[in-house]
């Protein structure tokens, strides 16, 4: 038998592109501008808004950061730069962060003189209630009929120590 954990991809994945974007995936993966093979630029300012809808809370994984020294990732627990910093820095290795708020802002700068390898930051939403938070109300009475209903949601449990 042959098991290889970690082979199946469901989610998608990102570059960072110049300017903002924003992400509202329940899964992803984000790369800086030169993807997984390439490096990135000099010169660049980008930011990625994860905005996943009914997320309590995000696990993010950053797989590795490889910057060059004055270059910067800055990942903040909110939608803008006025949110508290989860991480700041150039280098990194299978570092887990938890986006309390359920939206990060990654912001990556570089300067003008080199570019590097780069990043991968994977990113997980959680429903910390085990239920995903749904913006609608359902009555069990049609024109006066006792309706039963049951509403069935699949839950994500996580493994946070």
């Amino acid at each position: 038998t042959i098991t290889q954990n970690n082979a199946v991809w469901v989610g998608n994945t990102y570059t960072m592109k110049a300017g903002h974007q924003v992400i509202t995936d329940a899964v992803g993966r984000i790369y800086d501008s030169g993807g997984p093979q390439g490096m990135y630029g000099s010169n660049e300012r980008n930011s990625v808004l994860i905005s996943p809808p009914c997320a309590d809370s995000l696990h993010l994984i950053l797989n590795y950061v490889s910057l060059y020294l004055d270059d910067n990732l800055t990942i903040y627990n909110g939608t803008s730069t006025s949110a508290p910093i989860l991480y700041s820095g150039h280098s990194a290795f299978q570092r887990h962060i938890w986006a309390s708020s359920g939206k990060a802002l990654v912001v990556f700068s570089s300067t003008f003189q080199y570019f590097g390898d780069g990043f991968e930051l994977v990113y997980v939403n959680n429903f910390d209630s085990g239920l995903p938070k749904a913006h609608f109300s359902l009555e069990n009475t049609i024109t006066g009929i006792n309706i039963p209903f049951v509403l069935h949601t699949p839950m994500y449990r996580d493994n946070r120590n």
